[in-house]
């Protein structure tokens, strides 16, 4: 059934609260959540039905407290907190990694954070950043290049996943990859219409139908199975730009991820990297610094992963933190390289 959540903003608890907020105005907007949307609809007054009791007026039988539900932390919308944490759960995991003793309180409060982090993904149902943020993991573990952690890793994610999984299940009632999940269902939809809409011309296939023009224009076009479905968007990064931008702000956009991506990779690969600054000056070495740029590749791969069927990069919040840590991780890079240079002149 669905679940009540808010009535003119006020959080409910009961049936005789809605009844209580109902019963003060001609009408008021109540939000509830249908998985896997959120709904807002107006109640009047005069609809009310007659009756003694709450289950009377409002004309049901039975209700219960729900555990339907969708951690959504401090934002509006928990796909949004799912993104934002599996990034931040990539730069906790990438200093982690990186950290030289681990059985430290550093390492406990690395992990500690990592455990709750993960704890809070899962609590947010959302399946795409989930498997974004395991794909970051194993990035970080292979490009680290200790085969002793990936094993470990792969130990852990297994029972993990296996528990994100039946949790998935029992909370939505659908599976991890399931045909005839809802939210599934919407994303096939916009995305046929979407590549429908994109191919219809040159001009849109060059320079796309412009930015925000499927809502200003989605009932002429005929979008989101023509009206039947919530309006939104294409549920897909890569979808959303080249069709509101056209294929040559796809291919910018895909290009700036594999410089960054490249970027931090060569500086990551330089294997004589922390020979050479320990030999130097053991005491340059930071492992926070890797750890830092770690994450970043961890959080560009989640970042991509979960981009896949999600607009993560229309969502403000998100889009910040994947800025800062692009602009955190690049600035490192940079500054080291500086330094070794400088090293290398004043050696010489």
């Amino acid at each position: 059934g669905d679940t009540l959540l808010e009535a003119d903003g006020k959080k409910l608890k009961t049936l005789d609260d809605l009844i209580a907020l109902v019963e003060q105005s001609e009408i008021t907007h109540v939000k509830f959540y249908r998985p896997d949307f959120y709904y807002t609809v107006e109640v009047k007054r005069a609809n009310l039905l007659g009756g003694a009791n709450t289950f009377e007026k409002l004309g049901v039988t039975d209700w219960k407290k729900s555990r339907n539900w969708r951690s959504a932390g401090f934002y509006g919308h928990y796909t949004t907190y799912a993104e934002v944490l599996q990034m931040i759960a990539a730069l906790v995991f990438g200093l982690f990694v990186a950290l030289d003793k681990k059985r430290s309180w550093r390492g406990a409060v690395l992990l500690f954070c990592l455990l709750g982090m993960t704890l809070a993904l899962i609590l947010t149902v959302t399946r795409a950043s989930q498997l974004g943020f395991l794909a970051a993991a194993f990035a970080i573990v292979l490009i680290n290049g200790n085969r002793k952690m990936l094993l470990t890793l792969a130990l852990i994610a297994l029972p993990l996943g296996a528990a994100a999984l039946v949790f998935v299940q029992q909370s939505r009632q659908v599976g991890f990859f399931d045909q005839k999940d809802d939210s599934t269902i919407y994303r096939q939809t916009v995305y046929k219409e979407g590549f429908t809409l994109w191919t219809k011309d040159a001009r849109n296939f060059f320079l796309g139908v412009g930015m925000d023009s499927i809502k200003r224009y989605a009932k002429e076009w005929r979008l989101f199975d023509d009206g039947k479905l919530p309006m939104g968007h294409f549920h897909s990064t890569p979808l959303q730009l080249i069709v509101e931008r056209g294929l040559p702000a796809l291919l910018l956009w895909l290009w700036v991820l594999w410089r960054y991506g490249k970027t931090l990779l060569s500086y990551l690969r330089d294997k004589t990297r922390e020979s050479w600054v320990e030999t130097l000056n053991p005491k340059s070495f930071d492992w926070r610094k890797k750890g830092i740029i770690l994450g970043g590749f961890g959080s560009l791969v989640g970042f991509f992963t979960s981009g896949l069927v999600h607009f993560n990069l229309g969502d403000a919040e998100v889009a910040m933190v994947f800025f800062m840590l692009m602009g955190l991780s690049v600035s490192l890079v940079i500054l080291d390289s500086k330094c070794k240079i400088e090293n290398l002149n004043l050696e010489s």
